[in-house]
């Protein structure tokens, strides 16, 4: 395996090296043994071994927000439009709302990035649900 492949490897462990680890384990070989033939580090494996679950069984949903909504107060315009014109694009929507607001809002392309992924997601919803 070349160094790049190495960096490429996820950090997050498989139920199926875990599994493998605890059989091992229970076959009586040492902590070391049993994480080197399951190709992991002693240190996740002793996690897992007291924490008594498989990775799959310790994921927690993702409930919290890492940022503010830029789109906050401008959401309930966009889903009006888009409930309306189901084909219209985000940077249709997003010069619409440019030239109705009052000047304060400012052009960035990660806003326009934003707005156009999420009315897409939305446009994508509303011609399922029909």
């Amino acid at each position: 395996m070349t160094q790049l492949n190495i960096k490429q490897r996820c950090h997050v462990k498989k139920d199926t090296e875990i599994r493998l680890y605890l059989q091992e384990r229970k076959k009586g070989m040492t902590q070391r043994v049993a994480a080197a033939r399951a190709g992991i580090g002693e240190r996740t494996a002793r996690t897992y071994e007291r924490a008594g679950v498989l990775p799959s069984q310790r994921k927690r949903l993702h409930d919290w927000k890492t940022r503010e909504d830029p789109f906050e107060e401008d959401w309930p315009w966009v889903v009006s439009q888009l409930e309306r014109d189901p084909a219209l694009q985000g940077s249709t929507l997003f010069a619409r709302r440019e030239r109705f607001a009052s000047g304060e809002s400012i052009i960035t392309p990660f806003r326009l990035r934003l707005l156009h992924t999420s009315s897409f997601l939305l446009w994508k919803t509303v011609r399922r649900c029909r």
